[in-house]
């Protein structure tokens, strides 16, 4: 599942997925992505930090309440360190990868 409510980025991301062979759902708030977390939980959830209803921190613990094992990556054009960090350690549920974005082929 994708969430984001920017829908360039959302089709950007679907595109490549799809292209590789996977299916995927578009979702473009939290209350969205439970929505449909609910109804098919995806195999890995791709969201971006800062949502128009929330924040991806503020999804994860719902998404993990259903699905304790859910797989999450979560993108934002406006990291920093500090964020990977207080999302560590405030949920505790997450792990933490920060890499600069890169140009892709798509």
């Amino acid at each position: 599942m994708i969430v984001d409510d920017d829908d360039a980025v959302t089709r950007v991301i679907a595109k490549a997925l799809r292209l590789e062979g996977y299916a995927t759902q578009e979702a473009e708030s939290c209350r969205a992505a439970l929505s449909l977390f609910r109804e098919d939980p995806p195999d890995v959830t791709i969201c971006d930090y800062q949502l128009h209803d929330g924040t991806a921190l503020d999804l994860l613990p719902e998404l993990r309440s259903i699905d304790p094992l859910a797989g999450v990556i979560v993108l934002t054009g406006h990291g920093s360190i500090d964020l990977a960090v207080r999302a560590t350690v405030r949920r505790r549920s997450a792990s933490s990868n920060v890499t600069p974005a890169r140009s892709t082929p798509w």
